[in-house]
């Protein structure tokens, strides 16, 4: 037990300190134009121990410990308040000097306790005091949240079904400029971030699948989740426009390492395929493996703890696409000129209204006439023409924002006319036709030609023998 004795030259103004944190001591009648010297002093069994002073030309205060400091009005600041800066081992004094006097202020210190919060799940409700020494009065007080809002004005506070909006540190002042009480905690609250406010949006074009993202709201170590009771977690997926359940994509393995797993049902019809991966501090998000219209739909990401609590967040993944008539190929859409090409982009649903646009972008060659953004989604191209080959893209935004992108090729071939293949049918008619008659003219003289040769071989035979009626008749 420490016995200190005390003397003020005044009345001493209480001020209220947390273990470790930081007070601020006002330097009570401070004017910019004054050109006073300022000296603060910490006073123990009438003795004194300066601690930092300032003279008027001094461009700097000079003290004698590094855990205290000067505002700019000479207020002194300590930082941080160790067990010995309290009224149960001294008090502190201002002393002010002019050319002409000099006044003296004193300044007890009372220690304020407010004791940090167990790790809580979103749902739980808060629990918070402000204690101070007993027997000693302390000021009215307010509780600040996190987010800068005022809550309760009591000594304690309680906060029911907490979110991560609650998470941070809280504070507990006194209802006086300058606070003469202030104490602050950290509060952790184990929750999943808020989904995006809008869906995720991609497209058959994009270079690379989305990312469905999903994450604890702060950093938490893997091990003090665990220990709130996590039992699992999952990625589920409901198609667009399917009356079905959500059914899981991936389960959460918890051992040896965090990791996403695909389930058994994975790849199924009508059901697209999440990547595996090993989740690296609060990181729940998720990949999709290749785009299709197939994955349209809603995806949830959740966390399951014991006993029956879920933390779960919705997000909406939209796939642009372009539909064409004629359909497309592998190398675009083919047309002849001429021809009408119609371009529809869309999500698979009705676009809604005033909500997202659309823009169509022609490439540099073609004269076609799009007007001025936004644009339909509907594009009916007329008779289309050789400039009107190359990339057409279809832009979906918001305001000003791009969303996705999709494009589509166009190659449009030049029409030959009617004419121009009965020309060519005909001479192949022609050519036929021809082809055949000298055939026909070349066997028949080879014949004629046989039958001279044997009649000159068989000449001297034959007029020993008499002629042969049958090679006379042929």
């Amino acid at each position: 037990m420490i016995h200190v004795m005390i003397s003020f030259s005044g009345k001493p103004e209480v001020f209220f300190a947390q273990m470790g944190g930081s007070v601020s001591l006002p330097n009570e009648g401070h004017t910019e134009k004054e050109n006073v010297y300022v000296r603060w002093y910490f006073c123990v069994n009438q003795e004194e121990q300066i601690l930092i002073w300032k003279h008027p030309k001094q461009d700097s205060p000079r003290n004698g410990t590094q855990r205290v400091s000067l505002s700019k009005d000479s207020s002194l600041i300590i930082n941080p308040v160790q067990d010995t800066d309290f009224f149960d081992r001294g008090f502190f004094r201002c002393e002010r000097q002019d050319y002409k006097d000099m006044t003296k202020k004193e300044y007890i210190l009372h220690r304020v306790n407010l004791p940090p919060a167990p790790t809580l799940l979103a749902g739980d409700d808060l629990s918070l005091s402000c204690q101070t020494q007993p027997g000693v009065i302390a000021p009215s007080i307010k509780w600040i949240s996190p987010r800068g809002e005022p809550y309760g004005m009591q000594n304690s506070l309680r906060v029911k079904n907490i979110s991560f909006q609650h998470s941070g540190v809280w504070t507990c002042e006194a209802q006086s400029d300058p606070p003469k009480l202030k104490a602050t905690t950290a509060v952790t609250v184990i929750d999943l971030s808020p989904p995006p406010p809008d869906s995720v949006y991609t497209s058959l074009s994009s270079g690379s699948p989305p990312w469905l993202p999903c994450s604890l709201s702060s950093v938490i170590p893997w091990s003090d989740v665990q220990n709130k009771g996590l039992r699992t977690g999952s990625w589920s997926f409901t198609p667009l426009n399917l009356t079905h359940r959500p059914k899981q994509q991936l389960l959460l393995q918890l051992q040896p390492s965090i990791a996403w797993k695909k389930t058994n049902n994975t790849g199924t019809q009508n059901k697209p395929s999440l990547e595996e991966r090993e989740l690296k501090q609060h990181d729940l998000s998720a990949k999709i493996l290749k785009v299709s219209p197939d994955v349209r739909g809603t995806y949830t990401c959740s966390l399951d703890f014991s006993p029956g609590r879920t933390l779960s967040r919705t997000l909406q993944l939209e796939v642009l696409e372009v539909l064409s008539s004629p359909s497309a190929g592998p190398r675009g859409v083919m047309a002849w000129t001429g021809d009408t090409v119609n371009l529809t982009c869309t999500l698979g649903h009705s676009l809604p209204s005033g909500d997202l646009q659309v823009t169509w972008i022609r490439p540099k060659s073609s004269m076609f006439s799009l007007g001025d953004p936004p644009h339909s989604p509907h594009l009916s191209i007329r008779s289309v023409t050789m400039q009107d080959s190359g990339q057409w893209k279809c832009e979906l935004k918001k305001n000003i924002t791009t969303l996705t992108s999709i494009t589509v090729t166009l190659e449009i071939k030049k029409r030959v006319a009617i004419w121009v293949f009965v020309a060519i049918g005909s001479a192949l008619v022609f050519i036929l036709l021809l082809t055949i008659t000298v055939f026909f003219i070349r066997r028949h003289k080879q014949v004629n030609i046989a039958v001279i040769l044997s009649l000159m071989t068989c000449a001297p035979i034959c007029s020993a023998r008499g002629p042969d009626k049958s090679l006379m008749k042929s």
